[in-house]
């Protein structure tokens, strides 16, 4: 397991969906620890997190929420300023302490926020491989419908004149704005020989992975080839809870409103909502997003208002017809997770890029923060509400986003480039690495590494639509189904002849899959001698046979009592007498009786698929143990249910012995045509 390091800027919006991610990482065995300004501890650790502190910006003993709050009250170019001077200091902070706290780590990889300009250059600076995340928007996720460059967007959401003297003063605006933090940067990446800075070098070359979908990308072409989309990095069961009066609201058209946490004290959004719905027909809630009394609402409420100081915003979504939102991504995100469309009011930074796309896709309307009257924002609010295309776009984009597990994608890329050591693209993931012709042969680990898909990636939903209209078309179905799996797998060039030699267990029932089987075949030819292969579950035969075939000379074993799937035993006995050899054998037992009675001799491939409740995974582990090589490979299928998953790390854990794991694939669904219920492969290392 890896040590992993998460560096985030001291914002809401990035810290939250990173100990997501955290999460993610720490239950597949990682270990994982956070490193920022000593200002987002207590919001770190309150999510269970370990963190550790690179040193506190102000000596005053303030709260991150009080650093923060001049971001609250303003907009635009003002808010790029103050932003820039605060993260100019946390910057600053990093660079005085950094570089002997994270040396001493001693971390495999970092995970660094793309807006933490001063963690990136510490990675450079000590060699540490690191992977950018994008948490929000910025340059390295360009957009035709929201460039900065662009006068009339810019116009329309910044209000500016449209006169070249009013872009050039933008510019020159924008380059002042960012000019503290770049600075600071600047003058450090210049003592440590890492030459100028300049966009694109403060981010990661092995990868970078963005929790944006790619739905919500116009211009895919543009953006970095080893940058991954993924999808919201969200724990729904990680919020804290938050009183709310559900027996207030009374069924009428809910508009649920919120401006966040940086930004939402911006003057007169919260009463343009109040006045705006106030002769609707609908209810609004609003949450303030801070403990703190507001000054700017009426005395006395409209009848149809709930103002809370925090809302459960996942549960009232579920319940919103819309959202008036700030466009930040996080809500942006959870709104079309939630099949809602948005009236978006951006007030700074990227909000302004999130609004346009939100345009873009059909979603929703924009409506800046510096033009919100409430008329404006009324008319904005019936378009959307009137007008049945924005939630059918919401709801197209919320299936895009349903079928795509942005956490266990974003873990899996992180793996996968703790893997491979080096650049990971966008493409690669779809075909096989190029092989080195003079290279030694691939062992078992790079090889699973190295099975690529067409089409279906294991994270990916299928989505079929065909009529059955004969008895000759259904025949036909299912025979193309039964070979998909091998249809769309795509082996390393040399290995083409596991289609050959598997190809008698195209029609087997099964609940496994040709990848995995390719796997099993692969480890068995390379036993070393003297060692067995050792199946514990083989219900119909498939993962035994798929040792046996084209290994007549290999020791290969297998043991089931059938006390799981009733039916299965003739079968599999027919077929197992047909192709075994006299190295061959299989014993009708329970696994635990067939270790105290029956087994001798070295294992160099186990795998098991016995019963997956926690304690049976983690005796059938620990029963095989001692006869395992020193090299031994162990296959564990079924991960992606929580008992097997857990009950496999928890032997790595507590044994006397080191385990590497070459290959740990969830897929989206049990049953997937890729890895089935999900897979792990591992490998003893002494």
């Amino acid at each position: 397991m890896a040590r992993i390091g998460i560096f985030s800027t001291p914002l809401t919006g990035h810290i939250n969906p990173l100990c997501a991610l955290a999460h993610e990482l720490a239950g597949r065995g990682h270990a994982v620890m956070f490193f920022g300004i000593g200002e987002a501890a207590e919001l770190v650790r309150a999510r269970g997190h370990d963190f550790t502190s690179l040193g506190r910006v102000g000596d005053d003993g303030a709260s991150l929420a009080e650093l923060t709050r001049p971001l609250s009250e303003v907009a635009g170019l003002e808010a790029t300023r103050i932003a820039s001077r605060l993260l100019a200091a946390c910057a600053a902070t990093a660079f005085a302490h950094g570089r002997p706290i994270v040396t001493g780590a001693r971390l495999d990889l970092a995970l660094v926020d793309h807006l933490d300009y001063a963690a990136a250059s510490l990675c450079a600076h000590i060699g540490l491989p690191f992977v950018t995340m994008w948490c929000s928007l910025g340059p390295g996720l360009p957009s035709r419908v929201a460039a900065w460059s662009d006068e009339p967007w810019r116009r329309r959401y910044l209000g500016e004149a449209d006169t070249p003297s009013r872009e050039d003063a933008f510019h020159r605006d924008m380059t002042e704005a960012i000019r503290p933090l770049e600075e600071i940067v600047e003058t450090y990446r210049s003592a440590a020989g890492l030459g100028r800075l300049r966009d694109g070098t403060l981010w990661s070359t092995l990868a970078q992975i963005a929790q944006m979908p790619r739905v919500l990308q116009p211009d895919v072409e543009r953006v970095a080839p080893h940058l991954h989309f993924t999808a919201p990095w969200v724990r729904h069961d990680a919020r804290p809870t938050v009183d709310f009066p559900w027996d207030a609201l009374d069924g009428k058209p809910l508009v649920y409103a919120s401006f966040g946490t940086a930004q939402n004290r911006y003057p007169g959004l919260r009463a343009a909502v109040l006045e705006a719905t106030a002769m609707l027909g609908v209810q609004v809630v609003v949450s303030l997003g801070s403990a703190e009394e507001p000054t700017e609402l009426p005395d006395k409420l409209p009848r149809n208002a709930i103002v809370v100081a925090y809302a459960p915003q996942l549960a009232l979504l579920e319940r919103a017809a819309l959202m008036v939102t700030h466009a930040g991504v996080n809500s942006t995100l959870e709104c079309l997770a939630g099949g809602v469309p948005m009236v978006a009011v951006p007030i700074a930074h990227d909000q302004f890029d999130m609004a346009a796309r939100i345009e873009w896709s059909g979603a929703g309307v924009a409506v800046p923060a510096t033009l919100c009257e409430p008329a404006r924002l009324r008319a904005a609010i019936e378009t959307v509400l009137s007008q049945p295309s924005y939630r059918g776009a919401a709801r197209r984009l919320q299936q895009a986003i349903a079928a795509t597990d942005g956490l266990r994608i974003a873990g899996d890329l992180v793996e996968h480039v703790l893997a491979v050591g080096r650049t990971v693209r966008r493409d690669d993931l779809c075909r096989p690495a190029p092989l080195d012709r003079e290279a030694t042969p691939m062992d078992v680990g790079q090889f699973a590494r190295n099975i690529r898909f067409k089409n279906l990636q294991p994270m990916e939903n299928l989505r079929v639509n065909f009529t059955i209209d004969s008895l000759e078309k259904l025949m036909g179905a299912r025979d193309l189904l039964l070979q998909f799996d091998a249809l769309q797998t795509v082996l390393p060039e040399q290995d083409q002849d596991y289609r050959k030699v598997l190809a008698p267990l195209t029609e087997l029932p099964r609940m496994s899959t040709f990848p995995i089987a390719t796997i099993i075949q692969r480890a068995v030819r390379g036993l070393p001698t003297g060692a067995a292969y050792l199946n514990i579950g083989v219900w119909q035969g498939y993962t035994l046979l798929a040792g046996m075939l084209g290994n007549p000379g290999s020791r290969v074993i297998g043991v089931d009592n059938f006390s799981q799937f009733k039916g299965a035993r003739e079968g599999f006995l027919e077929r197992f007498d047909r192709l075994k050899s006299d190295r061959h054998s299989f014993f009708e037992l329970d696994y635990r009786e067939y270790f105290a009675r029956e087994h001798h001799g070295p294992i160099g491939f186990y795998y098991y698929d016995g019963d997956h409740g926690y304690e049976h995974q983690l005796e059938g582990l620990r029963l095989a143990e001692p006869y395992f090589t020193e090299d031994c490979y162990v296959l564990v299928d079924d991960t992606n249910w929580p008992e097997p998953r857990a009950g496999t790390l928890d032997f790595i854990s507590g044994s006397a012995n080191r385990y590497e794991v070459l290959l740990d694939q969830r897929t989206a669904w049990n049953g997937h045509p890729t890895f089935w219920n999900g897979v792990m492969l591992l490998q003893r290392r002494g």
